[in-house]
């Protein structure tokens, strides 16, 4: 087992496997998603309070669960490259960062979009959701800005790491 977590940490020998495979993922991923957006957009009865804005709630909270999800492969890949030094590892807590950045701001918004019409307001200060998605971004903004290679340093990168 330990040989192949350590082959899969090899740039060259991941690039080889996920060549193969990502013509397929992207394929299933597109079908998938315009089955699961025309089907919800277009096919959703509307809500008997919210009427045609509950489907923005659709593309809300399913990306608001994937932003959130950046948050432990962050750790986990963090960890692996203090602990192991994979160079792959480190290349994707560099990258989850940025698109962690995306799907934050993607959330917030649709969720601003959603809360005018139901709330009557796009921000709400006391909602704890929204300030901590608020703060999401900015983590996430501040970890892309701290690795780009043009500032980047050894002891950086480590305090980085730690920090994710």
């Amino acid at each position: 087992m330990w040989l192949w977590f350590s082959k899969l940490g090899s740039p060259k020998w991941f690039y080889e496997l996920s060549g193969k495979w990502l013509p397929w993922l992207v394929g299933a991923m597109i079908v998938f998603m315009t089955i699961g957006l025309v089907w919800g957009l277009l096919f959703l009865p509307p809500d008997y309070q919210q009427g045609f804005t509950s489907r923005i709630l659709i593309i809300h909270v399913a990306v608001a669960g994937t932003s959130l999800a950046f948050f432990p492969l962050m750790f986990v890949a963090g960890t692996i490259t203090l602990v192991w030094r994979m160079k792959l590892a480190d290349m994707v807590a560099k990258n989850a960062a940025i698109l962690g950045a995306w799907f934050s701001f993607v959330t917030l918004a649709t969720g601003s979009l959603w809360g005018s019409v139901m709330w009557g307001t796009w921000w709400e200060w006391t909602d704890s959701r929204l300030v901590s998605m608020l703060f999401q971004l900015f983590y996430c903004w501040e970890l892309f800005l701290c690795v780009q290679p043009w500032r980047i340093q050894r002891r950086q990168l480590k305090l980085v790491h730690f920090y994710q």
